[in-house]
């Protein structure tokens, strides 16, 4: 008997083990998100002036205009984290706040049910669900409220603990309201449970639920202490604001998984199957779930079906339901099965090995970015340098770019993170600050250049640091053949322009590129025929200026192999993979230097890493063809093919490739 209940302990423990290394995995990944940086900004403000902003501090568009600062408490949380902690330290408290959350799911599902190793084994479930918003954000201290919320009425449900606790809520609702607008998801949650018990004591009067002026009064004071906040009654009408306006409707955050868009996104396919199975299980065991808790799933269910934001409240809701049901399918499908010591043994071995194995293997290849197509990330600490302008800023300051500046949506919370007060933004991340008419005519500019125009005529601005993305290209084209304004910096993530003024006559001279452009080719073919070498001496320019810009060592060792300067192009090669390990597109480049040497075994050993290390890499999937070809593999030839032309169906030269190998084997 003893050493059975140690047998237990010990596979309990392993799997408690194997959970929590499975989450770190998840979690623990590099800072990509733009909103956190205008939070910590806002802290800091807070924290340094003792008062809570109601107008707007950090733009020139809308400097003074009306602010709901909902998010005041937890964006000082986060500021003194990472006063104290740095980047890394915020990494590691959103990976321990998500690993609490589970364990709240636990509690939770321990309330109506004992089997705590199955708990174990489905709560990860969220993880799975909710990782497209594990990010450092305010919304996740309302996810822990709201988990909290939900094992407390729970517990008080089954009777596990007096309904007195009740009047715990409003406690957690006023801190709560300044922490997050998702204290509404709170209120809807708690009125379900109301309303349930409402109509229970008017069927039974003499049961243990509490008189209805007791619920009453419960919902009144949490719905009262809501308006103990800078704002009053603006939180309420905060989120109907921000859905309202024109952000929302080209944001995937806001975006239906259903959406035809989010079919690219690998949250839809977790989240289809999850609700699918969720459905039938439940189905299956629907006698032994409880009504309040069945409403509360389908109202959030239908909300994550609007907007996948609310995938992690469904989540949270479904989970418990779910295990509900499983525990008494497997009390009437599997009881005698699981009643045999060994079998029960042997199947949570294999249950841990497979939650460890995960773990172990996002630890070493990662998993797939929220984007199909774009590669795998490994968790991590520190900024993702190929999302946040980490150098481009450190440029700016160094080179005295400040003032009002014309940037790109994503880049206008670091910006005024690194640089205000010096800096003032033309946009960041707070939708609801700047408006529906100012939001869309920002997103024409990128697309129309006389909107961008009209910005530079009407707002006083002579630098502009955009993101690095084609879909932008025709305001880049129009910057660059603008007399007035010249490219003094780019990398992979940003570039900057500066307007021909005075203070800027030193810089333009010294960093101004003529020659290269990332986002516009022809302008680097263009001068190879006339100025090879200024190409290459612009290009050396930015490898200095930024030692981790991919591009700018792919276009210079591309420039290198073609004129079969293959030491120098190994050289340079090598020192991009120094400052970027494991990058694939260093590592594709690498394999063309030894593909046009003749080295087909040593092209063939990089195009193979490179899409061990991005799967959806069809460039390298066509150079490993044509190694193929080279050593009369023909069969591995058309298999590489045939996933260039699965991942790119347009790619024309695999289309015409693949159809004569297939017409003359021989070929």
């Amino acid at each position: 008997m003893e050493k059975r209940f140690s047998n237990h302990n010990v596979l309990f423990a392993l799997m408690i083990m194997s959970v929590l290394i499975l989450t770190a995995m998840i979690t623990i990944t590099q800072v990509s998100n733009y909103d956190l940086w205008w939070h910590l900004k806002t802290g800091e403000l807070i924290t340094e002036q003792h008062t809570i902003p109601t107008t707007d501090p950090f733009s020139f568009t809308r400097d003074g205009e009306r602010w709901v600062t909902h998010e005041w408490l937890s964006e000082i949380v986060l500021f003194v984290v990472s006063y104290a902690a740095g980047d890394s330290g915020l990494i590691i408290a959103k990976s321990i706040l998500i690993a609490l959350i589970l364990f709240i799911l636990y509690l939770t599902a321990r309330v109506y049910c004992s089997g705590r190793f199955m708990i174990l084994l489905i709560i990860p479930l969220f993880l799975l669900l909710s990782r497209h918003r594990f990010f450092v954000r305010p919304h996740l201290f309302s996810l822990i409220f709201f988990a909290c919320e939900g094992l407390l009425l729970q517990a008080v449900f089954k009777e596990k603990i007096s309904a007195k606790r009740l009047w715990w809520l409003p406690v957690l609702f006023v801190v709560w309201v300044n922490t997050h607008g998702g204290f509404l998801y709170g209120l809807v949650l708690l009125g379900i449970y109301i309303a349930y018990w409402i109509i229970q004591k008017y069927r039974r009067p003499h049961s243990l639920i509490p008189s209805v002026g007791t619920l009453v009064g419960i919902m009144a004071a949490c719905v009262g202490v809501c308006l103990l906040n800078p704002n009053g009654f603006d939180v309420f009408t905060y989120g109907l604001t921000i859905y309202k306006e024109g952000y929302v409707a080209s944001n995937t955050e806001w975006f239906s998984p259903f959406d035809p868009s989010m079919r690219e996104h690998t949250m839809f396919y977790v989240y289809t199957v999850y609700s699918v199975c969720f459905l039938i299980v439940s189905l299956l065991a629907y006698k032994r779930l409880n009504v309040p808790a069945v409403a509360a799933t389908l109202i959030f269910f239908v909300a994550s079906a609007k907007s996948q934001r609310n995938i992690p409240y469904f989540a949270m809701t479904s989970i418990p339901l779910l295990v509900i049901s499983i525990d008494y399918i497997k009390t009437q499908r599997l009881g005698h099965l699981l009643a045999h010591k060994r079998v029960a043994e042997i199947i949570k071995i294999v249950c841990i090995m497979a939650v460890l194995t995960s773990g172990c293997k996002i630890f070493d290849k990662g998993y797939p970015i929220a984007v199909k197509g774009q590669g795998y990330a490994k968790p991590g600490i520190g900024i993702n340098e190929s999302v946040v302008p980490v150098e481009a800023v450190s440029f700016a300051q160094k080179h005295g770019i400040n003032g009002n500046l014309f940037n790109s949506y994503q880049f206008g919370g670091y910006l005024l993170y690194r640089g205000y007060p010096d800096i003032k933004v033309f946009i960041d991340g707070r939708a609801d600050v700047y408006g529906k008419q100012l939001y869309e005519a920002y997103r024409n500019s990128l697309s129309v250049p006389s909107y961008f125009s009209q910005f530079e005529e009407k707002y006083s601005f002579d630098a502009a640091i955009l993101e690095s993305d084609e879909n932008d290209k025709p305001l880049h084209q129009y910057l660059w053949n603008d007399p007035k304004w010249h490219l003094v910096y780019f990398d992979d993530t940003a570039l900057i322009y500066v307007k021909k003024t005075p203070r800027f006559e030193d810089l333009i001279e010294h960093n101004r590129y003529t020659a290269v452009h990332p986002l516009i080719g022809d302008v680097m073919s263009k001068h190879l025929d006339i100025n090879p070498q200024l190409v290459v001496a612009e290009l050396q320019r930015a490898i200095s200026d930024n030692p981790r810009s991919v591009s700018s060592y792919v276009m210079l060792a591309r420039i290198y192999r073609n004129r079969r300067l293959f030491n120098d192009a190994e050289r340079l090669l090598n020192q991009g993979l120094e400052e970027c390990p494991d990058n694939y597109a260093i590592i594709n480049q690498m394999g063309l230097v030894y593909l046009r040497q003749g080295n087909f075994i040593l092209a063939r050993k990089w195009f193979t890493r490179a899409i061990r290390l991005n799967k959806y890499f069809p460039e390298a999937y066509g150079n490993l063809a044509i190694t193929c070809i080279e050593q009369d593999d023909l069969k591995q030839a058309k298999k590489m093919f045939r996933k260039v032309l699965k991942l790119n169906p347009t790619d024309e030269f695999a289309g015409a490739a693949l159809k004569r190998l297939e017409e003359q084997p021989g070929w």
